[in-house]
């Protein structure tokens, strides 16, 4: 007699929802063929793919793939315990790369999962290497490139204390000439009271604003 949807179901409650079960099924059943569960999002979904799979079977068969499948699991857990530094990684290669995985493996007495993980540490020292000269080479260009913003503002500060210089001069002249030319109309108006004369102090001071101003 077949199992009812009900009772395959509740054969699979050892499933739960996390993230760590989840990695570890989607890998078991990835590696029995069944790669499609790969699209799985969540345990839910996994549960439904599983029971598909199940209900194609007799009831024996049924019950020895669950047991086999709680077995694998728990051997897993197990090992998890001894080595709570790992974690699961379920990631889909192409044949060839695979069958170059598994010649390097037989050819330096490594695991896969120990060659992968030397091939990334390997590969983590050139990076390493590579983050310091990149980290040295952008430190290098900021410090060149605050060196020149420096340089530019001094050159900067220094032209526009230039103009202001200039410019205090400039403010300087003027108010020397509008003070001379205030004193001629001075002189001019009293001449103009004196009969158009011009007294000989008035002269002299006149003749200076004048050369003051020409010069």
């Amino acid at each position: 007699m077949k199992l009812t949807a009900h009772q395959i179901l509740s054969k699979l409650k050892f499933l739960e929802e996390n993230q760590f079960q989840i990695d570890w099924v989607k890998n078991y059943l990835f590696k029995k063929g069944f790669h499609h569960v790969a699209t799985c999002q969540n345990m839910k979904e996994i549960k439904q793919v599983t029971y598909e799979i199940l209900c194609k079977l007799e009831r024996y068969d049924i019950e020895n793939s669950v047991s086999l499948m709680k077995a694998a699991w728990a051997r897993h857990k197990g090992r998890h315990k001894t080595n709570s530094n790992s974690v699961m990684l379920n990631v889909s290669i192409s044949r060839e790369h695979m069958k170059k995985l598994k010649s390097m493996s037989k050819g330096t007495l490594k695991t896969k999962i120990k060659l992968v993980e030397s091939l990334i540490d390997g590969s983590y020292e050139q990076y390493l290497e590579f983050a310091i000269k990149l980290k040295s080479e952008i430190s290098s260009r900021k410090s060149r490139s605050e060196s020149m913003i420096k340089s530019m503002q001094v050159r900067y500060d220094i032209k526009i204390s230039k103009i202001e210089k200039e410019l205090e001069i400039q403010k300087s002249n003027s108010i020397k000439l509008a003070d001379g030319l205030s004193e001629l109309f001075r002189i001019i108006e009293d001449a103009a009271e004196n009969d158009s004369k011009i007294t000989a102090k008035d002269s002299i001071t006149a003749t200076k604003i004048i050369k003051e101003l020409i010069d």
